[in-house]
């Protein structure tokens, strides 16, 4: 990002109000140079509180270093920040206020504490004594607000205060730090971060907030679920309201389909009230002792039959729901084999809303991984998916490093290298039975982990690959190519699962199949701009004639085994 001086941002705001045409575009052009996120009124009432600043503050006072929209999601946006060794000014810009208004800037002030706080450990420029001033203008009263975050209040400030503050700045800090901050600097994992998750070092979205207050606002019964793609923070949320259902003394079980984990038992200890249970060991007998049931990664519970976890589910629901709470946590796009039971839980909660037995909630987006990783992964599996305007092609290659390899033997090394880096190699869980993609890594398999290995965990730093086992079809999307391979599991699916575990780097590498290299470079990265969609389509047509011809050969093949018989 770069910076504005007080003075500047008035006198672009002065121009581009002179102008006649263009005005937008010449707007859209000033963000995308700054890299910030302000609409026009917040750029107007910017301008408003820098007029009443500079006119207290010596004519040759230094005033620059104010970055204006800083994003890092999920921490609510920045409006205006300024960063010095001896005071951080958070600045709020609200047209006007009311009640509502004033308690949503509170928390928001809250959220974003956590962060600067963060910052302030982080890095060196900074140290202990170093303030953090958070401030309200609000431009139709022409009132700045001071407020203090422990005891929720906020002051009158004038701006002679303020400019005093400011002229003891020695020098103003003309990088944004909060850039400089990944995600593992902010974001933790209950499992992985115990000791953080129980002293509250970590904060929900307003969405995940948003959710939390509808369960427990549900009086302890009712069914209900929170859906999300991978990294939306479902996870959180379910162990958030273990610590809010310990603490009123329920009896709580948290099914956990995959095998349990000793951090699951070392998570148990700190809550008197919590028992996991893996999903082949829940009985009817297990739910009966319990208030709340909890299930994590619920599109991973099989469903075969009526001993399955999902069918004991069902039907304990059905007579239990009335004073009961039961809670579903999933993705159905990651349920991972023809056993689990994605679709199926979608179609439960449809009937549970429409019997008024319950209700399901939407996270809108992923929170853990980086959003570039999250917009490259959306784009490969869909082409013609477009990325916000903020993720541009060059801040995805920042973070996405794609190889090609012809085939798994010359992507060996490379792949060792990042093992060698600290990446962690992930691959789709094989089969005991059927030739199955993962196979070609073999010799890597005492170095990576399976699909299922890492389910509801992430790396900060992943490598994996896809191969000849995808393709795209003619209306761009990543499809399954039929008989490459006999894979149990749904391969599209492990692959994106095992995309989506990457915090803060992604290395992929393509073995095999040119036509997917092909379209990452050019039509994702942008490398080439005449990279025509029709490309995808000649491409995929020109497959689907292979397969066909292979189609008509083994038949052929078949039919003369059958003749000489």
């Amino acid at each position: 990002m770069r910076p504005y001086s007080l003075s500047e941002i008035c006198s672009i705001k002065e121009s581009l109000d002179k102008l006649t045409k263009y005005e937008e575009e010449n707007f859209k052009s000033e963000l995308s140079y700054r890299a910030g996120d302000l609409n026009e009124q917040e750029v107007s009432d910017f301008c408003s509180f820098s007029k009443k600043l500079m006119s207290v503050l010596p004519q040759d006072h230094n005033s620059d270093g104010w970055f204006l929209g800083t994003i890092l999601e999920p921490i609510p946006n920045f409006d205006a920040i300024l960063f010095s060794k001896e005071i951080i000014v958070d600045l709020e810009l609200k047209n006007k206020i009311g009640s509502q208004n004033e308690e949503s800037i509170i928390k928001k002030f809250k959220k974003q504490n956590h962060l600067l706080d963060k910052v302030k450990r982080t890095f060196s420029f900074f140290n202990k004594d170093t303030e953090i001033l958070y401030l309200a203008y609000i431009v139709e009263e022409d009132r700045l607000l001071k407020y203090n975050l422990f005891d929720r209040q906020y002051t009158a400030i004038n701006f002679n205060e303020l400019a005093q503050k400011v002229k003891n700045i020695k020098e103003p800090l003309m990088l944004n730090p909060i850039e400089k901050l990944s995600r593992s600097d902010f974001l933790i994992s209950p499992l992985n971060n115990i000791q953080e998750f129980i002293n509250g070092d970590y904060y929900l979205s307003d969405a995940q907030e948003t959710y939390k207050k509808n369960i427990l606002a549900a009086g302890y019964k009712g069914v209900y679920g929170i859906k999300g793609k991978a990294g939306s923070g479902k996870s959180l949320i379910a162990y958030d309201l273990v610590k809010q259902f310990n603490d009123k003394n329920k009896k709580i079980l948290f099914i956990f389909p995959g095998k349990l984990k000793d951090k699951h038992r070392e998570f148990e200890s700190y809550y008197s009230n919590l028992e996991f249970s893996s999903g082949k060991n829940v009985t009817t007998d297990i739910l009966n002792q319990k208030d709340i049931v909890i299930i994590d990664e619920a599109q991973r519970l099989y469903y075969n039959g009526e001993n399955s976890a999902l069918s004991i589910l069902r039907q304990w629901i059905e007579k239990n729901y009335k004073n009961k709470m039961i809670l579903f946590f999933y993705d159905s796009h990651q349920a991972l084999g023809p056993k689990d039971c994605g679709t199926m839980i979608d179609s439960m909660f449809s009937a549970y809303t429409k019997d008024k037995k319950g209700k399901v909630w939407e996270l809108p987006k992923s929170i853990r991984s980086n959003p570039a990783i999250s917009a490259f992964v959306d784009q490969l599996f869909d082409l013609g998916h477009r990325p916000k305007k903020q993720i541009t092609s060059e801040l995805m290659q920042k973070r996405v490093e794609v190889r090609y390899f012809a085939n798994a033997e010359q992507a060996d090394p490379w792949i060792k290298s990042r093992i060698n880096v600290g990446y962690q190699f992930i691959i789709p869980t094989g089969s005991m039975f059927n030739d199955s993609s993962s196979d070609k890594f073999a010799n890597l398999f005492t170095l990576s982990k399976n699909t299922h290995e890492i389910l509801g965990e992430e790396n900060d730093n992943v490598v994996t690959y896809i191969d000849d086992s995808m393709g795209y079809d003619s209306n761009r999307k990543l499809k399954v190519e039929t008989g490459k391979y006999r894979n149990y599991y749904f391969i599209e699916n492990e692959f994106y699962v095992n995309l989506t575990r990457a915090k803060e780097k992604l290395s992929l590498v393509v073995v095999g199949n040119y036509d997917i290299y092909s379209a990452i470079i050019n039509v994702i990265f942008h490398c080439n701009n005449h990279y025509e969609e029709e490309t995808i389509v000649r491409n995929y047509i020109e497959r689907c004639s292979r397969i066909e011809e292979l189609q008509k050969l083994e038949n052929l093949i078949q039919k003369r085994k059958f003749m000489c018989k």
